[in-house]
């Protein structure tokens, strides 16, 4: 076939980029759900169509394109993750769900060239595969090639700021600055895999907590870790459900953010003891609830999973006559100060009236 010339390109770029970008919208919004689904957490998708200025600059230097699908990266999607590890993971996924193009696709991580600074992303030539293809939702859509790229978000920075300065090989930086480029490539690569560390860390603690926090719970010291899985054990959920039952507010998963200082300040060390005061003082935190929450009220009330801890941090505050100034030393939140500033007051008024 005749290669593709100058004045074709922008006819048959105009014609089908319309199909382009629906390509580009259904595969990000693909990938987002497939790794939503298999529970991880990244930091971005991105993608683009690559422009006609682009495309016609691309065709030109290289010479070799008969038509618009030999080009494989017209539509460009990229994945960046929060750990080096979970590049892995995310390919895993990508080689499951789509067709891989093996011959164009490459692990630029592997093929790393010694002279090179840095390290690069891993790199998938795909489409989406036949059995996709048949369903009806994506029957509509152009059958083509499209770029995936994987990085850490480390990984990215590396490329965003060598893209930037312009240095790629050992012999484009200025001799006295080799060394020190040098090392700033090296302390990304061993960050990156302290961040795996960290991230597997983690991980084993969660764990550690999870089977311990039912045996020996007064071992447990605060932080979010702990306090996140205290939310999610059932003897917990239990007694804060029997509270939003009796007063028909709905628990939200999942939300709101606890205030590890309120718990501080309550005076709080470990698991334990949140749960023992939670269980001893049951009736008078219920209590409060019907006086604070007024279940006459016919309003649908929700409630963060976990609200109870900070009734139980005012009780306590209470009890060593800190409240008012837990209260009074504590900023107000700029975006509702004087709702904030009242709703303060009604919380002091509402403990102290159960004495």
């Amino acid at each position: 076939m005749p290669l593709l010339t100058p004045e074709e390109i922008p006819i048959i770029y105009k014609k089908h980029i319309d199909d382009f970008t629906l390509l580009e919208a259904t595969v990000k919004s693909l990938l987002s759900n497939l790794i939503s689904a298999k529970g991880h957490k990244i930091h971005l998708i991105t993608s683009r169509v690559k422009t006609l200025e682009s495309t016609t600059e691309k065709i030109t230097r290289k010479n070799k394109y008969s038509s618009l699908e030999d080009m494989t990266d017209i539509i460009g999607i990229r994945i960046i993750t929060f750990f080096e590890k979970q590049v892995d993971e995310i390919a895993e996924i990508i080689e499951r769900e789509f067709d891989i193009d093996e011959e164009n696709s490459i692990d630029k991580r592997k093929s790393i060239d010694p002279e090179k600074f840095g390290y690069l992303s891993l790199h998938y030539v795909a489409s989406i595969n036949h059995s996709r293809m048949s369903m009806p939702e994506y029957q509509h859509l152009t059958k083509r090639k499209f770029e995936i790229q994987v990085r850490s978000i480390l990984q990215h920075a590396w490329a965003e700021i060598e893209h930037s300065i312009g240095y790629k090989s050992r012999d484009d930086v200025p001799r006295e600055i080799r060394r020190t480029f040098s090392q700033v490539a090296s302390l990304l690569e061993v960050s990156d895999k302290n961040f795996n560390d960290v991230g597997k860390q983690i991980l084993e603690y969660k764990e550690k907590v999870r089977r311990e926090i039912n045996i020996d719970a007064n071992g447990i010291k605060l932080d979010k870790v702990s306090l996140d899985e205290l939310k999610n054990n059932s003897s917990f959920q239990e007694l804060e459900d029997r509270i939003a039952n009796e007063f028909r507010f709905t628990v939200v998963e999942n939300a709101g953010n606890i205030n590890t200082h309120l718990i501080n300040e309550a005076g709080f060390k470990s698991i334990g003891e949140l749960l023992g005061y939670l269980a001893r003082n049951f009736d008078k935190i219920k209590e409060y609830h019907r006086i604070y929450d007024d279940p006459s009220n016919s309003a649908t009330y929700f409630k963060p999973r976990g609200f109870t801890i900070a009734t139980m941090c005012y009780l306590k505050l209470d009890e060593q006559n800190k409240l008012e100034k837990y209260f009074h030393e504590s900023p107000l939140p700029k975006k509702y100060g004087k709702l904030a500033l009242l709703n303060r007051q009604r919380i002091v008024e509402k403990i102290k009236s159960l004495k």
